[in-house]
């Protein structure tokens, strides 16, 4: 009887893993297989490498393009310019701390400064048609 048992346990087993059925687990079979969730994330970290690589190349290109070039003549002028807005600028300050002049106006381009020397206190008002902004100083005499 044991025999028997054992034979037919034997085969009923073959029987029921012959019966197994296989899930896929990939992530393209809806399953959930950490390995391939990984390769599907280093796949996409490629892809967004490759077209990072390609927005700067894109970018590179642009600057290129739209590069102008500087001759000895532009450096001079852009020289000469920055030297008489120095001084336009050393000057105006000097005249308006001195106390020579108690108040003006100096324009330059779309920007006024105007400023009014009395009691001590030095007003100043920018304003460069978008907004005006107002600085008062104390100034020792």
């Amino acid at each position: 009887m044991f025999l028997i048992q054992l034979l037919l346990g034997f085969f009923v087993s073959q029987y029921a893993s012959a019966e197994m059925i296989y899930s896929p687990t990939l992530p393209q079979f809806d399953g959930g297989n950490g390995q391939a969730l990984g390769i599907v994330q280093f796949e996409k970290r490629q892809i967004d490498s490759r077209n990072a690589r390609a927005d700067s190349a894109l970018a590179s290109a642009s600057r290129l393009a739209n590069k102008t070039t500087t001759t000895n003549a532009d450096r001079l002028i852009s020289s000469i310019t920055n030297y008489l807005n120095v001084k336009i600028a050393r000057r105006f300050a000097n005249e308006v701390l001195s106390g020579d002049a108690p108040r003006g106006i100096i324009s330059v381009g779309n920007v006024s400064i105007g400023y009014v020397r009395s009691d001590g206190f030095l007003s100043l008002e920018i304003d460069d048609r978008k907004s005006v902004s107002i600085i008062e100083l104390h100034v020792v005499q």
